[in-house]
């Protein structure tokens, strides 16, 4: 027999190794790691004790580090120490596949071992089933019909929160207009019946206005109810087998009455309000969930996105408020300047440095300043640019990174990149935001999710107490957001002084005066240190506070998440106690709204209940709850028309309904002007000067105007027999105008005047397409006072406005809107409605009595010289 050392041997370097006690005593042990990285920093090390002593056995625990502060290392020292001292399978989350490259070679720098497993590339699949290797992967990588890591028993959610969409998306049905014309068309046709008219209409229009793109509606769930299999139906009809959107649609097919149904011009998307994700094994089943974010929040988001309802929390470490982390300086074109002029400060900054980040909520707003950017010869990277690195981008000159709906996850150091651009409020990012803000007016609810995107996406270029970088936000609600004080005092202290100085210093500024800051900022010099002295001294006195309506938000979180675990069950008897749980604790008028909401919720899960067993009572209970949160939040004109859909009691049904979508409007008005800048004042002023005239164009121009500042839907058509003005107070109620604004005072209403007027209902009918029961009235406005003899037989059902009334509706209705938008300060809060609706009652022009002010008298009562 041969002596020679056999060609295959037996393995012998598997052998057990030391398991570690605790994480902080397996980085001592790590020998292998970089000389760089000589010992943890004292707050990781706090952090690590906390989770040690405390949740090493916890099942869903989130751990706070600001940014810079080393957040991977710790993440990654709980996924080593779980997979030596457990024996677990341990998966490493991350939003981007850039990230999971960027984790994978930190990992190496400490001497850790983990493995970049991305999708369709798993070559390290096997060991990570040994438990030889943290495997570091995406969030889609678990949150799919099929993920490869079926059965983790560690996962790490790094950026948890950048992962709610993600993670959504396994139960998420969006039916694109662009993506699945027929089926999206197929699925507005079903639904047409049950939308608002004039919704549909938009729906119908092929270059839709701003407004139509923003508008978002949610079919009533006892609708969708009756639907469910028509429209379950539908898609199965019409979506490919191998299509994105077939994947989720295999987890909600017959599970569409726990979703919530949003309808906009772009698409329509099904999905449970929060993602059932106990019912997906490999993320349920593990043993712990570890979330990791620079910003934890306060009002319980985490456990809303995670669909967690309870989460253990180590806080950052204390004092951390009070550190250093770098420095910004924050410019508010918006504060001073009109939309285009302050959107073109930024598009002249980005000129001025070789980078330059722009951050957007929106696709479609990212590709608009994309174009803009190559308009004036800037190069532009997008997200499957930096894909799988940031080096791209890192490496260019004259360059501009434009990413939607991405606020954390990115590092760029020193000069990296100097300049940030938030291009818009970090809100309304799916159509569930959007529904909840432009409908339900809960901006309180998305409020601490809107200040965690801040705080994430303003720390992409600025990661070190050294560093400094250059934000310029723009869009009127972000600097109104960002004015507000109590929305601050939940920052960071030295973030809440930035801001302050950067609003300070933005009032009445040129544009070449934001240019000049920037560049002084840019220098460093002389000049900017009396700026960080003074930056220093405002920080000084700040502390950092959470919102009382935060905690009252995240009191109510663990019950949302068991409310819509209870609707996915069909235990509706328990979503609806779940339900009433949450109503119960939104006391106060700002959280009214979104207590409305819970109203609602809870007659949802009644009206199902009373469905499935055939019963009176709870049908009639569940009507309750929506006549309850129609009278919790009368300015919300959704409850009013849910009302009359259902024919329950007309408590916000007729001209209550008109005044509710006239306060609705109104603040989307307000919205889009700002509380801010010179806009508000100068298109008042314009409105009086218009009406003013006598000439015809600029008067109706006015009348047009006055019909926004009422809170109306005011057009000036066009064409042949076109009224002069057609204001739509709501889908059944609608006034058009004559108006002879050029005529004498001295002589009467002719009959040339009565026969056109006479003609505008029709048109109307023809034209704009109203409720076919919707009243339509036509009002001569003119300085005439009398009637001639020979209109006088023909005038029917016309109205007569004189124009001094115009004018003066048009004044109070400036006092009543200065009055309000006085009381806002720098916010648009849940009771702004209450206020305008009490300042435009002062005044008597609520829609409901403008609308009777302006029917009132007949042009028949005119006196006949």
């Amino acid at each position: 027999m041969s002596a020679d050392k056999p060609k295959f041997g037996f393995k012998t370097t598997f052998a057990a190794t030391a398991k570690p006690s605790d994480p902080e005593a397996l980085f001592n042990s790590l020998k292998s790691r970089s000389a760089k990285i000589q010992a943890l920093w004292a707050h990781q090390a706090d952090v690590l004790r906390a989770y040690t002593k405390t949740h090493v056995n916890t099942s869903d625990v989130a751990l706070q580090l600001p940014t810079g502060s080393g957040k991977t290392l710790v993440g990654l020292l709980i996924a080593e120490y779980r997979r030596r001292a457990l024996d677990h399978r341990v998966l490493y989350l991350c939003p981007t596949r850039q990230l999971v490259n960027q984790v994978q070679a930190q990992a190496v720098s400490y001497g850790i071992a983990a493995s970049a497993c991305l999708p369709s590339e798993y070559p390290a699949l096997g060991e990570y089933q040994r438990s030889q290797t943290v495997a570091i992967s995406t969030y889609s990588a678990l949150f799919n019909t099929n993920p490869r890591f079926d059965d983790p028993q560690t996962i790490i959610l790094d950026d948890a929160h950048s992962a709610e969409e993600f993670i959504a998306r396994l139960w998420s049905v969006e039916i694109s207009r662009r993506d699945h014309a027929a089926l999206f068309t197929a699925i507005v046709h079903l639904l047409t019946p049950l939308l608002d008219s004039s919704f549909v209409g938009g729906l119908a229009d092929s270059s839709p206005s701003p407004d139509i793109l923003a508008n978002v509606e949610m079919l009533p769930h006892p609708l969708l109810l009756e639907q469910e299999k028509a429209l379950e139906d539908l898609i199965a009809a019409h979506l490919p087998e191998k299509d994105d959107q077939s994947y989720p649609f295999s987890k909600l097919r017959g599970a569409a009455r726990s979703c919530s149904l949003f309808i906009s011009w772009g698409s329509v998307l099904l999905r449970p309000l929060i993602p059932p994700t106990s019912s997906h094994r490999p993320f349920a089943g593990a043993r712990q969930r570890v979330f990791m974010s620079a910003t934890l929040g306060d009002a319980g988001e985490l456990e809303r996105l995670s669909g967690v309802a309870k989460i253990a929390r180590i806080p950052a470490p204390e004092g951390w408020e009070q550190g250093a982390s770098g420095r910004r300086l924050f410019l508010m074109p918006n504060a001073a300047l009109k939309e285009p002029e302050a959107l073109q400060v930024a598009l002249d900054a980005v000129k001025t440095v070789d980078r330059a980040l722009v951050l957007t909520p929106r696709f479609a707003v990212a590709d608009e300043f994309v174009a803009k950017l190559g308009k004036q010869g800037t190069k532009t990277l997008r997200p499957t640019d930096v894909e799988s690195s940031l080096d791209a981008f890192k490496t260019a000159t004259d360059t501009a990174l434009v990413l939607a709906n991405r606020y954390d996850g990115l590092d760029l150091p020193g000069d990296d990149c100097r300049l940030l651009i938030f291009l818009g409020l970090p809100a309304g990012t799916n159509l569930v935001e959007r529904f909840l803000l432009s409908r339900m007016n809960a901006g309180v609810l998305l409020r601490d999710r809107i200040r965690t995107r801040l705080t994430q996406g303003i720390g992409r270029c600025c990661r070190g107490a050294t560093d400094y970088a250059a934000v310029i936000l723009i869009g009127s609600k972000l600097v109104d957001f960002c004015a507000k004080k109590d929305i601050r005092q939940g920052l960071h202290t030295e973030l809440q002084a930035e801001l302050e100085f950067g609003l300070e210093n933005s009032q009445k500024l040129p544009a070449e005066g934001f240019a000049e800051l920037l560049s002084l900022f840019l220098k460093q010099g002389d000049e900017w240190k009396g700026a960080e002295q003074a930056i220093l001294a405002i920080a000084s006195g700040k502390k950092r506070e959470a919102e009382a309506l935060s905690r009252t938000l995240a009191d109510v979180a663990a019950a949302e998440v068991e409310y819509s675990y209870s609707l996915w069950q069909g235990d509706y008897a328990q979503a609806k106690a779940k339900a009433r749980a949450v109503s119960d604790k939104l006391g106060g008028i700002e959280l009214a709204p979104y207590r409305a909401f819970w109203h609602y919720l809870e007659g949802v899960a009644a009206w199902y209940e009373g469905k499935a067993a055939n019963s009176q009572p709870l049908l009639q209970h569940a009507k309750d709850c929506f006549v309850t949160a129609g009278r919790c939040s009368r300015y919300i004109s959704w409850f009013s028309r849910l009302a009359s859909r259902l024919q329950l009691p007309a408590d916000n049904a007729a001209l209550n309904q008109l005044d509710a979508l006239s306060v609705e409007r109104l603040l989307r008005w307000l919205d889009r002007v700002g509380l801010h800048g010179k806009d508000f004042e100068r298109r008042l002023a314009e409105m009086t000067d218009q009406l003013g005239k006598s000439e015809s164009t600029p008067f109706e121009l006015g009348l047009e105007a006055l019909g926004t500042v009422l809170g109306v839907e005011a057009t000036r058509p066009s064409g042949d027999g076109a009224p002069d003005g057609v204001w739509r107070f709501s889908p059944k109620h609608y006034i058009a105008f004559e108006a002879k604004s050029d005529e004498t005072p001295s002589d009467s209403v002719s009959l040339s005047t009565v026969r056109q007027a006479n003609g505008h209902a029709q048109w109307v009918r023809t034209n704009m397409k109203p409720d076919s029961d919707a009243s339509i009235v036509t009002v001569v406005v003119t300085p005439r006072r009398t009637l001639s003899r020979e209109a006088k037989p023909l005038c029917g059902e016309l109205r007569y406005m004189n124009i001094r009334d115009i004018r003066s509706l048009a004044e109070r209705a400036a006092a009543a809107i200065r009055a309000a938008r006085s009381q806002f300060h720098s916010e648009l809060g849940e009771e702004a409605g209450d206020i305008l609706f009490k300042q435009y009652q002062a005044q008597e022009v609520t829609a409901s009595e403008v609308a009777a002010e302006l029917t009132g008298r007949p042009v028949s009562e005119l006196s006949v010289p």
